[in-house]
């Protein structure tokens, strides 16, 4: 029987994280990874065999202005996402994230909607959360 281990990966895991990662080049992000601290792996007989990241990532909520300022190009929600992004990137922050209906608003600040990839979302906290028999 082999000896499994679920542990937070070390800096010397990170090279078997990248092999692991490189196997599954069209369904996960290669270019910027998380770093190894945000990694956690599965050990077996000292080999790592799988991994998962929970990165660091802010996400961007609840942008709206008064109606009646709309379209006088005050660009007070401009203004604020950049403060928003402003704290993300000094709080070392790698990524951020948001889920809008108008895409084109965000996109003027270099948010982009990755092709083939679907963005999910499960709120902590709200008795939702299910665990599946392993």
């Amino acid at each position: 029987m082999k000896k499994t281990t679920v542990r937070s990966a070390r800096k010397r895991d990170e090279p078997a994280i990248r092999a692991l990662i490189a196997k599954y080049p069209k369904e996960l992000e290669q270019k910027r990874l998380p770093s190894y601290r945000d990694f956690f792996v599965v050990e077996q007989d000292g080999v790592i065999v799988a991994c998962a990241a929970a990165e660091r990532l802010i996400e961007i909520r609840s942008v709206a202005e008064d109606p009646n300022l709309r379209g006088k190009k005050l660009h007070l929600a401009d203004a604020l996402v950049n403060i928003c992004l402003d704290r993300a990137e000094k709080g070392r922050y790698r990524t951020a994230v948001l889920s809008t209906d108008i895409p084109d608003f965000f996109e003027r600040f270099g948010f982009e909607i990755k092709a083939g990839r679907t963005a999910m979302f499960l709120d902590l906290g709200n008795g939702k959360r299910k665990r599946p028999k392993s």
